[in-house]
């Protein structure tokens, strides 16, 4: 499977989305700020907040839209995710490459993590995943979206 085509296309995809969250005067011919730093900051925020169950913090975090997508197809809502949490024992971040414009930040970086979701465990070997983030009005990122391209075992 070629996840960096995946991964270029769900980019696209939950950009579009969030587009209608962030400066609408966009420039298509502008480069986006290379902002590693804060989408590690961000994704960890999301990865510890996952392994403790931090189901406020996590309410605070998600965005009201958003969308999660598993490498096995199953996906769920904010509603959806929040009321059936998967079970995350221990993860290890790979490198974070964060990508951020117009109030909109989407990273891409691998996971190495003890997943359970629904009583399936998923593999334990790095596996890409994506995250889309926005800024609101107050200045507070969110998640919108975020893809998972790890398969049960």
């Amino acid at each position: 499977m070629n996840y960096k085509k995946i991964g270029i296309t769900a980019v696209a995809a939950l950009a579009i989305g969030a587009s209608g969250c962030g400066d609408s005067k966009w420039d298509n011919n502008a480069q986006p700020t290379q902002n590693d730093a804060l989408g590690q900051k961000l994704v960890t925020q999301f990865l510890n907040d996952l392994s403790a169950k931090n189901t406020a913090d996590l309410t605070a975090f998600l965005a009201p839209n958003f969308q999660l997508m598993r490498g096995d197809g199953t996906g769920a809502d904010k509603k959806q995710y929040l009321a059936d949490l998967p079970t995350q024992k221990s993860f290890k971040l790979g490198p974070v490459h964060g990508l951020e414009y117009g109030g909109t930040l989407s990273a891409t970086y691998t996971v190495t993590s003890n997943l359970t979701v629904d009583g399936k465990a998923f593999a334990s070997a790095p596996t890409p995943r994506l995250s889309v983030f926005v800024k609101n009005g107050d200045g507070q990122w969110h998640l919108v979206g975020h893809g998972n391209f790890n398969k049960p075992k």
